[in-house]
């Protein structure tokens, strides 16, 4: 147990480091803020809800893959959310099947809304993202 002063101190540190973590990602992806997706039909945006169109971008909430396996699960868990938009069994299923393929077997994956999760996964081989507004991802490795 620590006082009010510590436990305050203790939560703003935590902040600043998720803070550090995001510039970072936005750094490396050569941008200072996230890109908000283009519409060109002004009808398709007013039948979307406010928060499917404020959150159009992918965000890495968590991670610790090196650089290159980094973009290629982003870029895969992207396109399968995108490829099966009313079917995540589906997208988890091509998410995983493509990171046996590419970084070898026992990849796991959770695609949905609203859920929470306790894993234990091998070291360089977690993501946790967000996608499209209301889908979270969650993909690892374990032996």
């Amino acid at each position: 147990s620590c006082s009010y002063a510590e436990f305050g101190k203790q939560w703003y540190q935590r902040r600043v480091r998720e803070f550090q973590t995001f510039q970072h990602y936005f750094k490396r992806i050569n941008l200072s803020r996230p890109v908000m997706a283009e519409v060109e039909n002004p009808a398709e945006q007013s039948n979307e809800p406010d928060y499917k169109r404020l959150h159009a971008y992918s965000l890495v909430r968590n991670t610790d893959m090196d650089d290159e396996m980094l973009s290629e699960a982003v870029d895969t868990a992207v396109t399968a959310c995108d490829k099966f938009p009313e079917n995540m069994e589906a997208a988890a299923q091509m998410l995983k099947q493509t990171m046996d393929t590419k970084f070898g077997p026992s990849w796991h994956a959770v695609i949905g809304e609203g859920f929470g999760f306790e894993i234990t996964y091998e070291v360089k081989n977690l993501l946790y993202m967000f996608h499209a507004g209301s889908y979270s991802i969650c993909l690892w490795k374990c032996a």
